[in-house]
């Protein structure tokens, strides 16, 4: 298991800017996803700032696997945060019920061209899906602490498909709010 971050989690770089009280704002980033790599690899996208209430985004890429995925998946991707978050309510969501809370994406399979088939996604160019999860059932959420790490773990096993490296791309729509 290896960790790559991208571009907006350099070591010293604060969260994304906090901005004025009830603004809207996106955390958008990318990392470069090498799918040589091994299964739950970890791919950190960004910082969120406390108080930030996440409110949807989602989640695209190119074309990251190829073939069929017979018996098992190819490639499988778990978005989550490190850090406890709140909904509306204040029930608090612990990082263990996180790992998977903005939303659990694949099988992702492309043999056949088209939307969805089953629980398995297949599709000709590439990814792209709405953050579901914690988020469509008990959101809007908010981060708690300062810092809060955006990251995905991925899934890649074995099967008669192949994977193929690319960009993982990452919107994460939030309202700044501030948090006593």
């Amino acid at each position: 298991m290896a960790r790559f971050d991208g571009r907006l989690m350099d070591k010293g770089r604060p969260s994304v800017t906090g901005g004025s009280a009830w603004n809207r704002q996106t955390l958008s980033t990318q990392v470069y996803v090498d799918l040589t790599g091994t299964a739950a690899d970890t791919y950190y996208f960004g910082k969120l700032p406390k108080g930030a209430v996440i409110t949807g985004g989602r989640m695209y890429s190119g074309r990251l696997a190829s073939g069929t995925c017979t018996g098992s998946c190819c490639i499988e991707l778990v978005l989550g945060v490190d850090q406890i978050l709140k909904n509306a309510s204040g029930t608090s969501f612990t990082v263990a019920s996180l790992t998977s809370g903005l939303g659990h994406f694949g099988p992702i399979d492309y043999t056949t061209a088209g939307g969805v088939s089953g629980t398995t996604s297949q599709f000709v160019a590439g990814f792209s899906a709405p953050l579901g999860g914690l988020l469509l059932t008990n959101g809007p959420l908010t981060v708690t602490v300062e810092d809060t790490n955006v990251f995905a773990a991925l899934v890649v096993a074995a099967g008669s498909g192949s994977g193929i490296s690319g960009y993982l791309n990452l919107d994460v729509d939030y309202i700044t709010s501030t948090y006593s």
